[in-house]
């Protein structure tokens, strides 16, 4: 499952081995920990589907996509902002929408990610929402 959303086992952790160089500002230690959360919520897919060690799934996104579109709206843009963060860190990109890209679209391209794919709602939704998010703006090879 790691190979669909473009992390192998360890990339994120070579990346993160860098996170605090000399030409970085230092990073508070909330801005420690919500990285390592991430980190390890991106690269460990497989023990996601083991035991549900995660606090939000695609079913329960689904639910909210369709009752509270507001409350939906909050864990994607949240999910967005940190894997920005993550990416402003690292000098990478995880996806490239461009500029102009409104807060209801990532919501729309979610949303109908779940509403498409059934079968995989009971996925951590982390992983659902960055699927649907590169699958909708994809970075340039």
């Amino acid at each position: 499952m790691a190979s669909v959303y473009g992390y192998g086992s360890g990339a994120l952790a070579k990346k993160a081995s860098g996170l605090m160089n000399s030409t970085q500002p230092m990073m508070t230690k909330y801005n420690i920990l919500v990285l390592v959360g991430l980190t390890m919520s991106l690269t460990m897919p497989a023990l996601a589907q083991e035991r549900a060690t995660y606090f939000f799934n695609g079913n329960q996104l689904y639910e909210l996509c369709r009752s509270d579109r507001g409350e939906a709206q909050a864990y994607i843009l949240g999910f967005n902002d940190a894997t920005a963060l993550r990416d402003e860190v690292n000098n990478t990109a995880t996806f490239c929408p461009p500029l102009t890209v409104k807060s209801g679209q990532f919501v729309d391209a979610v949303c109908q990610e779940l509403e498409r794919n059934p079968a995989d709602r009971h996925w951590q939704a982390a992983f659902i929402v960055l699927s649907a998010i590169q699958k909708a703006w994809p970075c340039p090879q």
